[in-house]
């Protein structure tokens, strides 16, 4: 029975070194706009024309209550190569899957969440924004609270 059990045990160790990297989001898109703008995420996009305030929720089927958050810092300091990997995957994957593009408009958007890597389980907080208005401008309603990682940031939109 001893035997038995550690071959199950083992089995399991072994399926789960070669996981596949894989990303579930769970994020909200919050902001405004005005005139001719489109938003692009995973599962699509959102286009607008006119003046309005925006609230889209953007995620896969997994829950996110109460996750466990793991901090880029957190993943720099351990220095494993399969957290940086990931970490790096996440980062890629905002930058890459969600954006905004401008037709005549103005637009101030915050993309905030999280995003949980399948391969290793790690969740990260996304703080993402997007805007096109100039940070003195009287209309730009985050002026004072702008998030800009420094340029040297190689992870720019994980907290």
């Amino acid at each position: 029975m001893k035997k038995l059990l550690f071959a199950i045990i083992a089995c399991l160790a072994l399926c789960s070194c070669n996981t596949q990297f894989g990303l579930a989001y769970q994020v909200k898109l919050t902001g405004d706009g005005d005139g001719q703008f489109s938003v692009t995420f995973p599962q699509g996009s959102y286009t607008m024309d006119g003046t309005a305030t925006l609230a889209l929720s953007v995620g896969d089927t997994l829950p996110f209550n109460n996750p466990q958050v793991t901090t880029k810092a957190e993943v720099i300091e351990r220095g494993n190569a399969r957290q940086l990997k990931a970490l790096q995957a996440a980062n890629d994957s905002i930058a890459a899957q969600f954006s905004a593009t401008e037709g005549t408009s103005t637009y101030d958007l915050w993309l905030r969440g999280f995003v949980k890597e399948i391969g290793t389980g790690l969740i990260f907080e996304v703080d993402r924004h997007f805007t096109n208005r100039p940070p003195n401008d009287a209309t730009h309603p985050h002026a004072a609270a702008l998030r800009k990682a420094p340029a040297s940031d190689p992870y720019p939109y994980i907290k």
